[in-house]
């Protein structure tokens, strides 16, 4: 019973250090603040945290974990990898939207200078995972040949750093131009797999009332079953609705490049650079 007590005890102020560090950053935020805004006294947070920049290590962390573990969630249903690919982006996008303790954890990484490559960095986590995906794209041929796994992840990158630079706007606004980012540079990544329709919207992405979690997937979603053919796929709102065989789809522009490798660096991915991400925001 006493171990349960300390459990919720320590839960509640990192839940309420995450509040505090996201609306007021590192240095505004205190101790005594965090442990009135928890309920709890402040030798009781002494007792778990001894100083600031432990509370705020454990709460990068949580939230670092928590955001990698609903992307592997993602990983493991049987779609194509770039789709995927597309769908964690518009779950970063959710949490950056509605999840505090994620939120909070960005925050903190910047104002503290954390090392991309630290397991607390999250575009750096981020990075490393959208690299592995890009690569199973490459693998499972959704996609195109022409694009280097490294280069698709940093343009997911881009796109969650939007997501990020726009993250207290209306939900259908950063939605919406996530989609429309994917809507534009799909066609140019992706092949077209048999029995599939690419979605720049995401599939089965998280509900309302389930911030950080993912939604359950259609019913019956088609699963890649062939060899992807040449040429870009049919983009379609409903991922649920398998790829008509006899719709032609436009080719893939050749020698299309999706963004340029030199940008990221392997192992770590800081967010865009201030003109990447001022070309965002104006767009």
């Amino acid at each position: 019973m006493r171990q349960e007590r300390a459990e919720r005890t320590r839960a509640a102020l990192v839940l309420s250090a995450a509040a505090m560090f996201d609306r007021e950053g590192y240095e505004r935020t205190t101790l005594t603040g965090v442990s009135r805004r928890a309920s709890v006294s402040k030798g009781a947070l002494s007792f778990h945290f001894s100083n600031k920049a432990q509370l705020a290590d454990t709460v990068q962390t949580a939230g670092c974990e928590a955001s990698r573990k609903s992307l592997e969630r993602l990983r493991d249903r049987g779609r194509p990898a770039l789709q995927t690919l597309v769908d964690m982006t518009h779950l970063i996008a959710d949490q950056l939207m509605r999840d505090e303790l994620v939120r909070a954890g960005v925050r903190l990484a910047a104002e503290r200078d954390t090392d991309c490559a630290s397991p607390m960095h999250f575009f750096g986590t981020w990075y490393e995972t959208f690299r592995e995906v890009a690569a199973e794209a490459e693998s499972d041929r959704s996609l195109l040949p022409s694009h280097a796994p490294q280069a698709v992840a940093t343009l997911a990158i881009s796109v969650v750093s939007y997501a990020h630079a726009r993250h207290r706007k209306a939900d259908a606004e950063v939605r919406g131009r996530v989609a429309e980012l994917w809507a534009m540079l799909l066609p140019s990544l992706a092949s077209s797999v048999e029995g599939w329709q690419f979605s720049a919207e995401g599939v089965g992405q998280p509900d309302a009332g389930a911030p950080g979690e993912p939604g359950a997937p259609p019913t019956q979603a088609p699963a890649p079953g062939a060899p992807a053919r040449p040429g870009a796929p049919a983009l379609s709102s409903d991922p649920a609705q398998p790829t008509d065989p006899a719709q032609p789809t436009d080719p893939a522009r050749p020698g299309a490049a999706a963004a340029s490798g030199s940008a990221a660096r392997p192992g770590c991915r800081a967010p865009a650079g201030r003109s990447a991400r001022r070309r965002l925001l104006e767009g």
